[in-house]
């Protein structure tokens, strides 16, 4: 009772044998083998993790699909601005830097890169100083 196993795991939270039995005009004891025989628990779990996983594949996709265009909006809007600096070299650009610094790091977020400088790190080579007579 394939169709009967699809209502049960269709029920969610408010499973039961019994609706399944109402719905199929089945006894219990009967839902209960249908139960044990086609093996519904094990089922239930596998059906579970593969809607979770078609689930989580989708939201994947689609944050990939979002990113890809907000990307292609900063790109767009960093070269227009790029051009607008260029024709305007004499003008005080105080504003379009800030512009362009929201810009950076919004591109930055959608990258998963850094927007801020957390922290310098600096690598001493030799710390014994050479002394030549």
């Amino acid at each position: 009772m394939y169709r009967a196993f699809i209502y049960y795991w269709g029920l969610g939270d408010k499973r039961s044998l019994k609706k399944v039995g109402e719905q199929f005009s089945a006894g219990i004891n009967t839902v209960k083998a249908w139960s044990v025989t086609f093996d519904w628990k094990n089922r239930l779990s596998e059906m579970d993790r593969m809607a979770s996983d078609k689930l989580a594949e989708a939201a994947i996709e689609e944050d990939v699909r979002i990113r890809k265009a907000h990307l292609s909006i900063t790109s767009n809007l960093t070269g227009r601005l790029m051009a607008f600096l260029n024709d305007n070299k004499d003008k005080p650009i105080i504003e379009s830097m800030q512009d362009f610094e929201r810009l950076v790091k919004t591109h930055h977020l959608l990258m998963d890169k850094p927007t801020e400088i957390t922290g310098q790190t600096i690598t001493v080579i030799s710390a014994v100083p050479s002394h030549k007579k």
